[in-house]
């Protein structure tokens, strides 16, 4: 699977409150893109294919913090179908090591603020889009 050379994270979320039924919350302060060297996203792929099927629609990776910003816990899903958004779990011939120097090298990217994330999801559809979706702390 070919993948962008630049890859947008978009960070955090956006939440708004009701300060006042007439007037609309002012829009959140967007986060600066960030670029990711393609061959990374090329090995996490490398992990979630093997365990694809012919009908796949799209895979994800959630990454979770374990007690702290230096240890993830690392959960590979499929799903077949757009309409699901909980999957099933997905085999992987990677392992936490693996998993741990990705995290690490996806960090490289970030700023000191940035890399304090408690959850972090890639998602990689079937006509070849990728996202990263990294949690604010």
């Amino acid at each position: 699977m070919r993948c962008a050379p630049v890859l947008a994270i978009v960070l955090g979320a956006l939440w708004f409150t009701a300060a006042g039924a007439q007037q609309p919350p002012a829009p959140a302060k967007a986060e600066p893109a960030i670029e990711v060297d393609a061959r990374l996203v090329e090995e996490l792929f490398e992990c979630v294919a093997p365990g694809l099927t012919p009908e796949w629609n799209r895979a994800w990776i959630n990454f979770t913090s374990v007690g702290s910003y230096d240890v993830y816990l690392a959960e590979l899903y499929v799903s077949n179908s757009p309409a699901d958004t909980k999957g099933k779990l997905l085999p992987t011939p990677c392992g936490a090591p693996e998993f741990g120097e990705f995290v690490r090298r996806l960090n490289e990217y970030l700023t000191p603020a940035q890399k304090k994330w408690p959850t972090a999801r890639i998602l990689f559809l079937r006509e070849g889009r990728f996202e990263f979706r990294f949690d604010k702390p």
